[in-house]
């Protein structure tokens, strides 16, 4: 069964004094996500389980910006060892299953140095360093309170949103630059320094809607004691993870079509609202 969960990696340190573990738990078909990636995203959701441990989410995005996982770590901390073992078990794993040697060159997490070391640690390289859209808002809005003006900064605010929505790389490094022009030529300081800082971050939310859903469908907004949660994890989040991404489940199949109508529907219906 290529959606049945199973442990690919595991480190436990029995010691009273100060206990760790770290567990890798993913399914063959997940797996299958990192052989056409060269970006990961990855973050630590808490509010899972009851003695406040984090669990660690790993995948990457398609065309359509949804979220695939690779797999999840149940551990202690969210330190560089941790992402370090994430990663080294995602590569390990795909190596075995696919004989495929796993390098992605691309990170996009929030600014934790924890999780840039560790992904360097086993990749050796990284290319590129994106922040997740939730974290570049929140460092955005701090940025922004520095300017008094109330018109100037919701502008600013919505100049940045528009700019969050551009998928297109190229189209993107040019309404930076856009951006720029316009709002240099305001001659402000504090706008200039809030130019200077916007200028290095760009990014994406889709991790984000699957850490709510994991919370809200699997655990009903409740935190579990860690032998209950991992029940949970392995009979329902990771198998349905790795399903509902299962081309060849009929009802998944299905469902995904259906999806794909939806927002051709969606779109047609935006285009004949813009023509008129």
């Amino acid at each position: 069964d290529p959606d049945e969960c199973f442990v690919a990696n595991y480190y436990i340190k029995d010691d009273d004094a100060d206990p760790l573990f770290r567990l890798f738990v993913t399914t063959k078909n997940l797996m299958k996500n990192c052989l056409n990636s060269n970006h990961v995203y990855t973050d630590a959701t808490y509010k899972l389980i009851w003695q406040g441990y984090p669990v660690l989410i790993v995948g990457t995005t398609d065309k359509q910006c949804a979220f695939h996982p690779f797999g999840i770590v149940l551990c202690i901390n969210e330190e560089t060892n941790d992402f370090e073992f994430m990663f080294k078990s995602v590569q390990l794993t795909v190596e075995k299953l696919y004989n495929f040697n796993y390098c992605p060159i691309i990170l996009v997490a929030d600014a934790s140095e924890a999780i840039t070391n560790g992904f360097i640690n086993v990749f050796n390289v990284i290319e590129k360093r994106i922040m997740c859209w939730f974290h570049v808002t929140k460092n955005i809005d701090t940025q922004l309170n520095a300017i008094k003006d109330k018109k100037m900064k919701a502008e600013l605010r919505q100049d940045n949103e528009f700019m969050q929505l551009i998928k297109n790389e190229t189209i993107f490094d040019a309404a930076i630059k856009l951006f720029q022009k316009k709002w240099k030529s305001k001659k402000c300081p504090l706008i200039n320094n809030f130019i200077d800082y916007f200028i290095n971050v760009c990014s994406n939310n889709a991790l984000e809607a699957t850490n709510r859903k994991i919370k809200s469908l699997y655990t009903f907004q409740e935190r579990l004691p860690v032998g209950e949660f991992l029940s949970v994890f392995e009979k329902d989040i990771i198998h349905q993870l790795s399903r509902e991404r299962n081309v060849d489940d009929t009802i998944t199949s299905q469902m995904q079509k259906l999806s794909q109508m939806f927002h051709l529907e969606i779109y047609h219906f935006g285009h004949q609202l813009i023509t008129g």
